[in-house]
């Protein structure tokens, strides 16, 4: 019981603080809420973010819920994030990096083998950008300038659960509450360098958002010989809203850039930001603590116009593929401890749902890790992607970004009575 307390400790001291504290600083981010995130965790991010169809025994499956029955050990898996992005146009380049808590998941046993249950926090979006753009108010030759800001996004908290029907088939259900806000600043300033008008007149927009997803999954495991297994995933989740409230007033800033609050223009106004069903299918080939080889397939039908009519940037319906591999040199070598490390490398690629000005974005990335083991069956996780978003043709924007996971995975026999002879 000691050890449940401090977790349950743990997860309340990092819950009262910002939860998901890490934001992709990205143009991009502008849209919609934001930048929606993979949900992936560090030992799937290192292998092309995939695992619809890849059970473990070592890692929580936050991606197909049916897979959970294979945690036969309590777990508890936590991960911190860091990026450095380089965002470029035609005519400038700009470097950032930002980090933070990434996510936070607990699996355990209802019925080993047969029922597992599971909870986690996790990012759904993140919306971080700061854009200048340069113009001319019409009729005139006074030049205007643009600031647009934007923060802020949505967690996830989810609570899944996964069962054994027999003769190698699972099932699972997850059910996710999610919850943030997206706030957007827009400001304009007359004149050039040299002089600017004393006061700048701006808008601040502020939506919070509430909703509900529903989702489930299937799998299945065919033993082809001995130690030898391939896998069949299926995940699905329903369409849903998000349901916001929003606050727009006016605002100005003085010569120290001070916002000062100014007539409010919408207090609570209802807003819908509609979420796409998504459907999903993995495959994986593996030999016990030796490797596995795997592949995940996923679309996400987006409606056209995801948002209020007010705000109604144009969405596609986006594909996503992941190729990845994990390899164990030898687990039960004694004389060398890289032999006993899992090695992971694999390719994502995604069709991002936004649609700029009739341009469409992908992104393509290549991802590599590792699991560092300790304490027998726990471990200290490593990820790594390198990626490219977008392209700087038709005035759009290329990204190319770093990411850096460094997770802790903790198993352990839990609720289990000690017996003395």
């Amino acid at each position: 019981m000691r050890k449940i307390s401090q977790s349950i400790v743990l997860l309340l001291v990092l819950c009262s603080h910002s939860l998901m504290a890490q934001h992709t600083f990205s143009p991009y981010t502008i849209n919609g809420i934001g930048d929606i995130s993979d949900m992936s965790l560090s030992n799937q991010l290192g292998m092309g973010e995939v695992g619809i169809g890849s059970p473990s025994f070592w890692h929580i499956n936050n991606l197909n819920p049916a897979l959970l029955p294979y945690n036969t050990l309590t777990s508890f898996q936590m991960g911190l994030g860091a990026e450095s992005r380089t965002v470029s146009s035609q005519t400038q380049t700009q470097k950032s990096g930002t980090g933070g808590l990434r996510y936070m998941a607990f699996a355990f046993p209802i019925m080993p083998a047969k029922w597992t249950s599971s909870i986690g926090f996790l990012p759904y979006s993140s919306v971080n950008y700061n854009v200048i753009a340069n113009d001319i108010v019409e009729g005139t030759t006074t030049p205007v300038t643009f600031n647009f800001k934007g923060n802020g996004g949505i967690t996830q908290a989810y609570f899944s659960n996964g069962v054994t029907l027999g003769k190698g088939l699972t099932i699972g259900v997850k059910t996710s509450f999610l919850f943030g806000f997206v706030e957007k600043e827009t400001t304009t300033f007359l004149g050039d360098e040299d002089f600017f008008a004393p006061l700048a007149s701006g808008l601040f927009e502020k939506t919070d958002y509430r909703g509900f997803k529903l989702g489930g999954g299937l799998a299945y495991r065919k033993k082809i010989s001995d130690k030898k297994y391939f896998n069949l995933g299926m995940i699905f989740e329903r369409a849903s809203d998000l349901n916001g409230t929003s606050l727009v007033r006016l605002q100005r800033k003085s010569g120290s850039n001070t916002p000062i609050p100014g007539d409010t223009l919408i207090n609570n106004q209802k807003e819908i930001f509609s979420l796409p069903s998504e459907l999903g299918f993995g495959f994986s080939y593996e030999k016990l603590n030796a490797y596995t080889i795997s592949m995940d397939i996923k679309r996400q039908s987006w409606k056209q116009f995801a948002e209020s009519e007010s705000n109604s940037q144009e969405y596609r319906s986006a594909l996503t593929v992941g190729l990845g591999m994990e390899f164990i040199p030898d687990y039960t070598s004694v004389s060398s401890y890289f032999k006993r490390i899992r090695y992971r490398f694999g390719f994502n690629y995604q069709q991002v749902p936004y649609v700029i000005n009739g341009n469409t974005i992908n992104d393509f990335g290549i991802n590599f890790g590792w699991t560092l083991p300790f304490n027998t069956v726990s471990g200290l996780d490593l990820a790594f992607k390198l990626g490219q978003r977008g392209t700087k043709s038709n005035d759009l924007i290329r990204e190319r970004y770093f990411k850096f996971v460094l997770g802790a995975t903790i198993n352990d026999k839990w609720f289990e009575r000690r017996k003395y002879y």
